[in-house]
């Protein structure tokens, strides 16, 4: 017997669950002794296309974002941007400011 499908919501949490989690890896990983460091440190994720991405999906992503880059402890202040691709939409922390665009391109 299969389950019920994922809500969208909850899909949408996973993947912001997935990407805070990716920013902490990186941040313990700026804190190695092996890691390069720069004046400007970017810290860039990408995934891959993400067909089912609609406006759901990506309002709950920015909410979601936007409150952990109020939080230093969810974000970090090791980088002094962070773009992330999430199939059509980018979104950037910039000084704990969250902006987002969506791709026009197909």
């Amino acid at each position: 017997m299969v389950g019920p499908w994922e809500s969208v919501a909850d899909g949408a949490d996973h993947v912001s669950r997935k990407i805070l989690e990716s920013v902490r890896v990186k941040r313990q990983k700026f804190h190695s002794p092996s890691f390069d460091k720069f004046d400007q440190n970017w810290l860039l994720l990408t995934d891959y296309r993400n067909p089912f991405s609609d406006h759901i999906t990506d309002a709950i992503l920015a909410q979601r974002l936007s409150a952990a880059s109020q939080h230093p402890d969810a974000i970090g202040t090791e980088f002094d941007r962070i773009y992330i691709f999430y199939g059509p939409r980018c979104f950037r922390i910039y000084k704990g400011q969250l902006a987002t665009k969506l791709s026009n391109k197909p």
